[in-house]
C-alpha cells in the first residue's frame, strides 16, 4: 500500500445487504466530510451502488410485485406506484454512477455531487419505507 493512499473503509462482512448499505452510506458521508478525492469515495460508492442495484433487481423484481398482487389483488395500484418509484430510484442510481465516473477523480467531490448522492439516498430510503408499508398491508398488519 502506498504511504500517501487513504485507507479503505469497509462495512463489516456477513450482514444483510440493506444493513451493509446503511454502513456504506455512513462511510461515504464520512469520506465526503473528510475531503478525500472522488477516487477514494468511489471505492465505497461502487460497492454501495452495486448492493442497492442488486437489492432492487433481485429482491424487488417483477416476481415480488406479481406475487403480492396475486395474493392480494387490492394492492394492484400500490404495486404499480411502487414499480414507478423503483424506476425513479434505479434511474437516480445510474445517474449517480455516471456522474461519479465523469468527474475528476483526483479532486474532492463537488458539492453538487454530494447533494446528488443525498438526493439519491433519500429516494432509496423513501422507496424502502413504501415497500415496508406495502408488505405490511399485504400481511394485514396495519
Amino acid at each position: 500500500m502506498l504511504a500517501h493512499a487513504a485507507p479503505r473503509l469497509a462495512a463489516p462482512q456477513g450482514m444483510s445487504p440493506l444493513i451493509r448499505s446503511r454502513h456504506l452510506i455512513a462511510i461515504i458521508r464520512n469520506l465526503f466530510s473528510s475531503g478525500v478525492s472522488l477516487e477514494t469515495v468511489n471505492l465505497s460508492l461502487g460497492e454501495l451502488l452495486q448492493n442497492l442495484e442488486n437489492h432492487l433487481l433481485h429482491h424487488l423484481g417483477d416476481d415480488f410485485y406479481e406475487e403480492s398482487v396475486f395474493s392480494n389483488p387490492w394492492l394492484t395500484r400500490a404495486s404499480e406506484a411502487l414499480r414507478q418509484q423503483q424506476i425513479e430510484v434505479e434511474t437516480a442510481l445510474e445517474q449517480l454512477r455516471r456522474s461519479s465516473q465523469q468527474l475528476n477523480q483526483s479532486k474532492v467531490p463537488p458539492k453538487e455531487f454530494q447533494e446528488g448522492f443525498e438526493h439519491c439516498m433519500g429516494l432509496f430510503h423513501d422507496h424502502e419505507v413504501a415497500i415496508q408499508m406495502f408488505v405490511q398491508c399485504g400481511n394485514n398488519t396495519f
